[in-house]
């Protein structure tokens, strides 16, 4: 993607601006102890050999640093999302007008219930890695039964949840694919334009 990049300059500062270097092994196992968790294979080799953040998905991945700054409890396990949706979720066909609200205030404002209690393990064991846009993240789960796995959150539009990928890899690779081909569209467009 660098090589198809600097061949057209414009793209050159973008790319340029955005590369991190990779973490030391020794730092990311500190990390590591510091939060009580072991970091996925795949985001781990991302981390030690590709870049600590930069270029990719959304705006971009976040460097550790920052990823750890909007992520809390990471050693204890990740929520069942498909349970959190069914309760948090906006759903149009039965929350019409202000029933929603009313709902989210039923169960908020119950004391000590399984709701809320799911409700307050919402961001326990996900790494926020990439800024989705519009006040959606995108995380990697890091503990519990989804570790591994790359989700979006959309609470902000009471979405709930989505899953997006197996793993950091593999999205990671497909965002890469995406971009490698829009690159080469742009520079067939540019060449005709000069032909």
């Amino acid at each position: 993607m660098k090589a198809l990049i600097f061949k057209n300059s414009s793209y050159f500062p973008q790319i340029e601006n955005q590369q991190n270097l990779p973490i030391l092994h020794e730092n990311l196992q500190q990390f590591e102890e510091i939060y009580q968790i072991k970091f996925p294979m795949e985001y781990r080799e991302f981390l030690l050999n590709v870049a600590n953040g930069g270029i990719g998905p959304g705006n971009g991945i976040f460097p550790l640093e920052r990823a750890l700054q909007y992520s809390t409890n990471l050693h204890l396990p990740w929520l069942n999302p498909t349970k959190y949706n069914d309760l948090f979720k906006y759903y149009s066909s039965m929350d019409e007008g202000e029933s929603f609200d009313k709902r989210m205030n039923l169960i908020l404002n119950r004391i000590e219930s399984p709701e809320l209690d799911l409700y307050n393990r919402r961001e326990n064991g996900i790494l926020y890695i990439a800024d989705g846009g519009c006040g959606t993240n995108i995380f990697l789960v890091v503990s519990g039964t989804k570790r591994g796995q790359i989700w979006i959150d959309l609470n902000v539009t009471e979405e709930g949840y989505s899953f997006i990928a197996d793993d950091f890899l593999s999205w990671y690779e497909k965002w890469l694919d995406r971009k490698i081909k829009n690159i080469k569209g742009k520079h067939e467009v540019i060449k005709r334009r000069n032909s």
